[in-house]
């Protein structure tokens, strides 16, 4: 698991005074808190309270001079600070958010395919168990040999199916005979071997 990286104390203090600077409670010319003061205003060590107004003294917002204490210069400045970190924080939280969408993806995808083995397991453990179980499929619009009588077709010698029933408009037809044909969206019921279904479907579907 990918360890969260936390902005460092120091850059949070700077980029609050940052914040404060931007939307006016603090004005250029002002004087603010000396680092000793900012440590205990931010419980923070005096070094992480140095490290904060160096920050803002690197980007022009602030300058430093001993015994005068800590100004503030820029408003602009400041207000750009504060923009740029909203948009790194906004990438962030949409990196974020696609990591743990596509996490999401796949532990759903991990449990469709772990509940599509067990489905298959059952129904294969249940077709031995009792070979009178047929097998089916939808005839489709497109398929091949639509129309034509069943006697006519080489689907046994093809496939070693045997047709026992075929459903059409809600009816059930037992034992179609020779002169019986498929039609689009019948569902045809077969008996046949393990290795027969993808017999079927390529006498019907081609390659």
């Amino acid at each position: 698991m990918a360890k969260r990286i936390e902005m460092p104390r120091y850059h949070k203090i700077a980029l609050d005074i940052a914040s404060k600077i931007a939307n006016g409670e603090l004005n250029e010319g002002d004087k603010i808190y000396a680092s000793s003061s900012l440590a205990g205003r931010y419980a923070v060590s005096s070094e992480t309270a140095r490290r904060a107004i160096h920050i803002l003294v690197d980007l022009g917002i602030v300058s430093t001079k001993k015994g005068t204490g800590i100004t503030i210069l820029s408003t602009d400045k400041a207000l750009k600070y504060v923009e740029q970190n909203q948009s790194i924080s906004t990438l962030v939280d949409l990196k974020k958010e696609m990591a743990e969408s596509v996490a999401r993806q796949k532990k759903e995808l991990d449990f469709f395919n772990e509940k599509m083995m067990e489905l298959v397991e059952r129904t294969e453990n249940l077709r031995s168990e009792n070979p009178f179980i047929p097998y089916q499929m939808v005839m489709e619009p497109h398929a091949n040999h639509l129309e034509q009588p069943i006697g006519e077709l080489p689907l046994w010698e093809y496939t070693q199916a045997t047709i026992v029933a075929i459903r059409r408009d809600g009816n059930l037809i037992i034992s179609p005979g020779p002169y019986e044909s498929f039609k689009s969206q019948d569902t045809i019921f077969y008996f046949g071997k393990v290795d027969t279904p993808p017999k079927v479907k390529l006498f019907f579907y081609g390659e």
